[in-house]
């Protein structure tokens, strides 16, 4: 197996549905290949279901070979950690001078993010301070056609913050198409509802928002809910609390296909690879060593919530609730 193979079959066993991986991913193959490996990120990159085939060109035209510090050895590092057991190619010892330099582009990389990261959290500022609370096509389609949430040309504004201040926003359009204001710090970001002793994390807003229906039922009404945006996310946020996590599917990286079967699952249900990637939310859950609960069918709590009601949600809260002691143990419907 040449070179290319291995990092293709590496790439493989990392999910592309964390925005952050998928673009350290990316700069990894382009500062090792170059312009040829884009065919072998955009294929990968497929597997994710907010994949925009204009959104990856433009993604990876802004990749800077080399001036972000990230090389091949992300990758592989990545794939080591979503259970790739293959081993990478022998590479050549770095001069001082190489290591020098390379560790002098880091940094300059570093203050160039944390510059874009100021001027995100400026334009977020504005951004909000533009928007007017309003009803909005989402919410109504999500289940709330009653709730008001900011809104801004069309689009409702999802408010990020860390350590209290305002890093970035996401804005979700009519059609449900979600996006990071560019630039936008979102790893260790957040958006929470209210403010408790109890807290529950969740990735997406509407999810959070048929956690507070269904803690109404239950007369929670001061526990904390926190929307973490994304599974990789959540698992670096929630800390004393309970998980409330999305059932995705899991990835196969040999015939590239996503399939739905029950954690652990040691083959794809498609074409009997054995190199399948787990899915996300469920993966992520469990890494928190939290409580947590997920729908037991594909879907997240939204979709739970419209498909059986809010008490059929609250009963499965209830129960999340009953088991605390047990930590990181499935909670099933």
């Amino acid at each position: 197996m040449n070179a290319r193979d291995t990092i293709r079959d590496a790439l493989w066993s990392v999910s592309a549905d964390d925005r952050d991986t998928w673009i350290r991913m990316g700069m990894a193959l382009k500062t090792e290949f170059g312009d040829s490996a884009f065919d072998i990120w955009d294929n990968w990159s497929r597997q994710a279901e907010s994949y925009r085939a204009p959104d990856a060109r433009a993604a990876w035209r802004s990749f800077k070979p080399r001036a972000s510090g990230i090389t091949i050895a992300s990758l592989y590092y990545a794939a080591s950690q979503n259970g790739w057991t293959g081993s990478a190619p022998a590479r050549a010892r770095r001069t001082k001078e190489e290591v020098r330099l390379s560790e002098a582009r880091r940094q300059a990389e570093l203050q160039r993010r944390a510059a874009l990261a100021e001027n995100a959290a400026r334009r977020a500022k504005e951004m909000i301070f533009r928007a007017q609370m309003g009803f909005h096509p989402y919410l109504s389609r999500k289940g709330f056609p009653e709730a008001q949430g900011l809104v801004l040309n069309g689009n409702l504004l999802i408010p990020m913050r860390s350590s209290s201040e305002i890093v970035g926003l996401q804005s979700i359009s009519e059609s449900g198409d979600k996006r990071f204001l560019k630039d936008s710090v979102v790893k260790g970001a957040n958006y929470r509802i209210g403010r408790g002793a109890v807290k529950w994390f969740c990735e997406g807003y509407a999810t959070a928002l048929s956690i507070q229906a269904a803690l109404d039922m239950m007369r929670r009404t001061r526990d904390e809910i926190v929307v973490c945006f994304s599974a990789s996310n959540l698992e670096h946020i929630a800390r004393r609390g309970l998980v409330i996590a999305d059932h995705d599917l899991h990835s196969c990286y040999g015939c590239k296909r996503r399939f739905d079967a029950p954690f652990g699952a040691t083959e794809c249900v498609h074409c009997g690879s054995d190199k399948i990637a787990p899915p996300a939310g469920e993966k992520s859950a469990r890494a928190t060593r939290l409580p947590y609960w997920l729908p037991p069918e594909y879907g997240d709590a939204n979709d739970y919530h419209n498909l059986h009601g809010s008490p059929a949600l609250a009963a499965a809260l209830r129960d999340t609730l009953s088991r605390l002691h047990r930590k990181g143990g499935r909670i099933n419907a």
